[in-house]
């Protein structure tokens, strides 16, 4: 130890010192000794370097017990500060990084066993720090990394918090304040969770993201707000991504029991851009997103699937998202580059009115672009003149919509034979093999369309036993007129009604019921009633005269 701490005006003097580094011996997970910065020289005034001191202090104790940064009432001005293997940082008081510093204020760098917590500061001091990949606390090629107690990082020059290539690290209570780039855990890293946290900002880029190979990974609990909201940037609150700058996708991950509001793109996203395939199993459930979508580009998701497989969407809420007159949609399924999205479910979520101003009559509940192996099932759409359209767009092969409920005007739309997908109309067409089934909503409602069919129910009133909403298959005309329907399932008899013309086995064209005339004493009747058979295409009709 070099100097003797230095007194300073606390107004309960020694005595909370001694308080503080007594509870954090006690929860030091055995550690033998403890360190205060102050008796290694640091002073925590606000204007001297305390790198060297603090540095020392962490060296001579790494594995040994807690090192303790108490409160002084001005910061620690430090540059870059390096963790041993072992290292228990405790921190009361504020660290901020020096001007023009040329690496991250906290370095967590090829090492395991780290713990930084407590309920202190690490300030990045973004108006003084311009250099590329600084952060306020930065871990890479480390393992068994622990940060907590409710510790704030803030104002980084570029992230607040930085976790590449890394192991086994639990970011937990903390608080990230401000900043430029995405907190991220990035690289190829693995087992890292982000849990109970708070995110505010940065502010002109994503709240949080799993960029480049992450796997077995993810965000629980967490609040992220005002993420993306200066240059009209489309960053998303949670994002999974891979792009040029780090191919490598990411699998196995879980967003889970969010709040995420006031994002200037979506709440939550997975995106993969000139990468190297498509993201794998990944959790999207119980998130609560709102008023995001707030840069005013449209033709994107509040909950936005984008080249992903194996994934699944659940127990989610989207609401008041948009802010302008492009079309923004509570959930995006699809690909909006090019490809699609593989084995999506999207189940019992839930999906009110877009924003004020937030697409107008071009807002969506579920907007689809060609995914394939969807199921949509369980999900309540409402939001009258904000979103008049539950479902739309274009489902690819071996889709399935049960039992998806909706107050909108349009449950589900359909808009002509030609389809721009890189417009993203207004449209929702059916793939190969997609199975419609629906109980509480017609499918399609938009007669003004000619040359559809309409798959529904008539909406009959439910009062007494086995009645109303009986279920039927219509077509329109050519003028786009809703025509009688062709079957239909009554509740009431339980039965099967054909109300138009019937053709079997290919018969061409189907014929209407038809009357069977002629004389039953004689062969008259019979030869009607063998030509009537015949042209439903139930018999051949062989006979001779």
């Amino acid at each position: 130890m070099s100097a003797t701490r230095p007194r300073y005006p606390w107004s309960e003097g020694d005595e909370l010192f001694a308080s503080e580094l007594n509870a954090a011996i006690a929860n030091a997970g055995g550690g033998t000794s403890s360190a205060n910065v102050l008796h290694y020289g640091a002073l925590g005034d606000g204007v001297t370097d305390d790198t060297a001191a603090i540095q020392t202090a962490l060296n001579i104790n790494a594995g040994r017990g807690v090192v303790f940064v108490p409160d002084t009432g001005s910061p620690y001005m430090c540059g870059s500060l390096s963790t041993p293997t072992g290292t228990d940082l405790l921190i009361h008081g504020t660290m901020k990084l020096r001007s023009a510093s040329a690496h991250s204020l906290i370095r967590v760098i090829n090492v395991s066993n780290v713990t930084v917590r407590g309920h202190g500061t690490l300030d990045g001091n973004r108006a003084a720090n311009s250099t590329p990949g600084v952060a306020t606390l930065e871990v890479t090629n480390a393992s068994n990394v622990q940060v907590s107690g409710g510790l704030t990082l803030r104002d980084a020059a570029f992230w607040n918090l930085n976790v590449a290539t890394s192991s086994k690290v639990l970011v937990d209570g903390i608080h990230m304040i401000g900043g430029r780039n995405a907190n991220e855990f990035a690289a190829g890293s693995d087992d890292c969770w982000l849990m109970n946290c708070t995110i505010d900002g940065p502010d002109s880029d994503i709240g949080f993201s799993f960029y480049g190979g992450v796997t077995n990974s993810g965000a629980i609990g967490n609040t992220v707000k005002n993420s993306g909201v200066i240059g009209g940037v489309t960053g998303a609150g949670i994002n999974v991504l891979a792009d040029a700058g780090q191919k490598a996708i990411c699998a196995n991950i879980v967003i889970s029991n969010n709040i995420i509001h006031n994002i200037s793109g979506p709440g939550i996203e997975t995106h993969s851009v000139d990468a190297d395939g498509w993201h794998d199993g990944v959790v999207i459930s119980n998130n609560r997103c709102y008023n995001n979508g707030r840069s005013g580009i449209g033709n994107r998701g509040d909950i936005h699937i984008d080249m992903v497989t194996n994934v699944t969407v659940s127990g989610n809420t989207s609401g008041n998202f948009g802010s302008n007159a492009q079309p923004f949609y509570g959930i995006f399924v699809g690909n909006a580059v090019g490809g699609t999205s593989v084995g999506v479910g999207v189940f019992g979520n839930t999906v009110y009115g877009a924003g004020s101003g937030g697409g107008g009559t071009a807002s969506v509940g579920l907007q689809l672009n060609t995914p394939n192996r969807l199921t949509v099932s369980g999900n309540y759409f409402y939001g009258g003149t904000t979103m008049p359209t539950a479902i739309s767009g274009i489902a690819g092969p071996v889709c399935a919509f049960i039992n998806n409920y909706s107050n909108v005007p349009n449950a589900i739309t359909q808009a002509g034979d030609t389809v721009s997908v890189s417009a993203f109309p207004n449209t929702y067409q059916l793939g190969p093999n997609t199975r419609l089934i629906t109980t509480v909503a017609p499918l399609y409602t938009n007669a003004a369309q000619a040359g559809r069919w309409y798959a529904g129910n008539d909406g009959s009133t439910e009062s007494g036993s086995n009645t109303g909403s009986n279920f039927f298959i219509a077509c329109l005309n050519d003028a786009g007129a809703l025509q009688t329907s062709a079957i239909a399932i009554r509740r009431a008899s339980n039965s099967v009604t054909l109300n138009a013309s019937l053709g079997v086995w290919n018969a061409t064209p189907p014929v209407a019921k038809p009357t069977v005339t002629g004389a039953k004493g004689g062969n008259a009747a019979l030869a009607s009633l063998l030509t009537a058979l015949a042209a439903y295409g139930l018999i051949t009709d062989s006979t001779s005269a």
